[in-house]
């Protein structure tokens, strides 16, 4: 028996280890390695150990290539498998490795969440998609799988009374500034607060966010501004920097009353590889990462409210103050005199120009005079504060090409449809000045590259040369360590 048993045991062995080489791709051996690196870096070698290493490698790239075809069809099979789900009583055909929520969204049925987006991996943190699937406790519906003859409910008394307590909880930590939100009318937590009918909890009332980085709002970007008081911790903005673009930017800081979304470091956004992309403000449920809006800025100008001189201060205070910025800016936002209501904005005023005096820095000449100035020199001879109330900078807007494409669509028209003439002629009603296409700003931009490409030709400069009109591509390219 013993050896029969010793036998046995032997063959076992041998079956397991020949599965086990089975299992294992082929792999080129040492001396192939070591002729494919020799080869990279330029030292040439016999034709009969190129031809070997050739062959290995093929072979190694075939079965490699034959086993993740195997893997990725069976996975496919397997999520293919159809499945009979019932959700609060409704018959739904689903497949096998989709989750409950996937599937109830598929059929018009609603769940409440706010961690979860279809671009976003989803992680079930929010707790607001619990359902009941027939066990002791409730699940996250976002990240449940579906199971053949599962039967769902997702509006019970237990799970409603759960959703409006999470609810009222967040509530309790979020500022009710809707009127002035940038998203209000488009926030996902202000519709759930709404559908549930959650009234601020009288037990508590509203509690600030603390940080732990000391700081709830972060204005230093010129395109993102974070208003971390308003965060509700879905984490869905950590996730897109991470899924997405693969900048891992925005992480979690400290847990407990100080848990919040914060950058690397705890740096402010400007000072972060951050390319400006938008990801995170695409995906953010709430108004605690927003675009910066200029909307409001734009309204002002168009209005007269914004002065020429308030307005170069702010931008290139903004700007940072660079040589460049603050000439061309200057240059370019030249003031034009409204000669038409000159009169009547002195006369409201109060102005009286010939009170002023003879060595007053506005005069035209040295020498006192004694005749009326006329309407063209009325500015210069007023006072500095009237001054800058009788002009404002000329305002210009500039369209992309597929602007007068797209804009068509919206108002009904068919797809392709070109709407240049209906764009610029409500632009000029709104108040703009001038209106430019950006194909003539895309023919400066190839004249300025080809010089700069035989500039480089010329001088033996860097190759090769890029160029990108995305100011996020450019600052990736900048931080090419984190990408």
């Amino acid at each position: 028996m013993m050896v029969v048993a010793a036998t046995v045991r032997g063959v076992l062995r041998r079956a397991a280890a020949t599965r086990q080489t089975a299992a294992i791709p082929p792999q080129p051996s040492i001396v192939a390695t070591g002729m494919l690196q020799a080869q990279r870096h330029g030292f040439a070698t016999s034709s009969s150990t190129a031809s070997k290493d050739n062959s290995t490698t093929t072979t190694t790239a075939t079965a490699t290539t034959s086993a993740a075809a195997a893997t990725a069809a069976a996975a496919a099979a397997t999520a293919e498998k159809p499945v009979s789900v019932t959700i609060n009583g409704k018959p739904c055909q689903a497949s096998l490795g989709q989750t409950i929520l996937e599937v109830a969204r598929d059929n018009n049925l609603f769940i409440p969440t706010l961690c979860y987006h279809p671009s976003l991996k989803p992680v079930g943190t929010c707790r607001l998609c619990l359902v009941d699937v027939g066990g002791k406790k409730t699940v996250p519906a976002c990240v449940t799988g579906v199971q053949d003859g599962m039967n769902v409910l997702t509006h019970t008394k237990e799970i409603e009374d759960e959703v409006q307590t999470l609810l009222a909880l967040l509530r309790a930590r979020h500022p009710m500034k809707c009127a002035t939100c940038p998203v209000n009318g488009q926030c996902e937590f202000q519709d759930l607060l709404m559908r549930y009918q959650v009234e601020e909890p009288a037990f508590f009332g509203h509690e600030d966010r603390k940080s732990a980085v000391g700081r709830t709002h972060d204005h230093s970007s010129p395109a993102i501004q974070l208003d971390l008081d308003k965060c509700v911790l879905c984490t869905r903005c950590v996730r897109a920097c991470q899924e997405i673009q693969g900048m891992s930017i925005l992480g979690i800081a400290s847990r407990g009353p100080y848990e919040s979304v914060s950058p690397i470091m705890g740096k402010e956004i400007a000072d972060t590889p951050c390319i400006s992309c938008g990801a995170c403000t695409a995906v953010c449920p709430v108004g605690a990462i927003t675009e910066v809006p200029h909307l409001f800025k734009v309204l002002h100008l168009l209005e007269g409210d914004f002065t020429h001189e308030d307005l170069t201060r702010d931008e290139i205070t903004r700007l940072g103050g660079m040589p460049t910025v603050r000439h061309h800016l200057t240059r370019a936002r030249q003031v034009k005199t409204m000669g038409d209501v000159c009169g009547a904005q002195q006369a409201k005023a109060g102005i009286k120009v010939e009170e002023q005096s003879p060595s007053s820095p506005q005069s035209t000449s040295a020498a006192p005079s004694t005749k009326q100035p006329s309407a063209s020199n009325t500015t210069s001879a007023a006072p500095e504060t009237s001054k800058s109330r009788l002009r404002r900078p000329i305002t210009i807007v500039h369209t992309a090409p597929a602007v007068r494409v797209t804009l068509g669509e919206a108002f009904g028209m068919e797809p392709g449809s070109i709407s240049t003439g209906k764009l610029v002629s409500a632009l000029r009603a709104v108040g703009f000045d001038y209106v430019f296409d950006t194909n003539f700003t895309a023919d400066l931009t190839i004249m300025e590259e080809g010089t700069e490409l035989l500039e480089r030709v010329r001088t033996g400069g860097v190759f090769p040369m890029m160029t990108s009109c995305c100011p996020g591509w450019i600052s990736e390219c900048q931080h090419l360590s984190v990408v």
